[in-house]
């Protein structure tokens, strides 16, 4: 009788778990797990065995991103609402990491070729006074400079075309942080100078006349940005970049944040046409 029950027990307990786990999924359920800590492998595993309906429009992909969905766990959503599980050319399509409507990490990308890449955040490593023996000497008519510097006379990401189209990426304001824009308006473009290994930029310039906060007309570079989604922007240079170093900026107030250690995403514009 003890082995009758405990076999009766256990079709119980497995008949409980087949119906539960033919429970249709939602964006609430799928939430729920990656809330609880669930790995990214096990949610994909359970959407892709269970019946689900998804609101995925584009203003949904951004809220579950927020809510800490990954671009693998929203693929796999995607993809069973398209029916097209199993199938390798509408996984590809799902996953898309090329399209930039799509949710991607916070950041800046150039579109290179089709493809959506990540530019590396840094940050100017020194700093330093120029032209002030100068300035005091012609009593202010000669201006001083403060120079911020990075390391390399050149960056690593070496870019090919002079109309470039860039996106950022810009996560739901959590409060002030130098290193976190909230706004498409807190970014400046900022074309550097080159001296012998590494890149430089005047950030301010002091003389008898006043004085001058940020890059000057020949370093600040005009662009349009366009809003194709929630925190998701198209940032277009105005005229085709001339070969050169360059770098997003961090703003405050209309002012980059490079002396406080805000961050920079620099590119090299190396084989425009001149």
């Amino acid at each position: 009788m003890k082995v009758q029950s405990h076999i009766l027990v256990v079709s119980l307990i497995l008949s409980a778990g087949a119906v539960l786990g033919q429970q249709t999924l939602n964006d609430d359920a799928v939430v729920k797990m990656a809330k609880a800590g669930l790995s990214d492998d096990v949610i994909v595993a359970t959407i892709k065995s269970s019946p689900g309906t998804y609101s995925l429009s584009p203003n949904d992909l951004i809220n579950l991103k927020q809510q800490g969905l990954s671009d693998k766990v929203l693929a796999a959503m995607i993809e069973k609402n398209s029916g097209a599980a199993g199938s390798p050319s509408g996984s590809a399509a799902a996953a898309n990491p090329d399209d930039p409507a799509t949710p991607h990490d916070a950041g800046v990308y150039a579109l290179i070729g089709g493809h959506l890449s990540q530019l590396d955040a840094g940050s100017f490593s020194q700093q330093k006074t120029s032209g002030v023996a100068k300035s005091m000497f012609t009593g202010g008519l000669a201006k001083m400079h403060m120079v911020v510097q990075m390391s390399g006379a050149h960056s690593p990401v070496q870019l090919s075309d002079p109309n470039a189209a860039f996106y950022v990426y810009i996560p739901p304001n959590t409060g002030f942080n130098l290193f976190q824009p909230t706004s498409v308006n807190d970014f400046t473009l900022i074309l550097l100078d080159v001296k012998g290994d590494h890149r430089q930029l005047s950030v301010m310039a002091s003389g008898a006349h006043g004085s001058q906060m940020g890059p000057d007309e020949q370093h600040a570079v005009k662009f349009t940005s366009t809003k194709i989604g929630e925190g998701i922007y198209k940032i277009t240079p105005r005229s085709a970049l001339t070969p050169g170093e360059y770098c997003f900026a961090s703003t405050v107030n209309g002012q980059p944040t490079i002396m406080s250690g805000g961050r920079v995403w620099d590119f090299d514009i190396s084989n425009a046409p001149k």
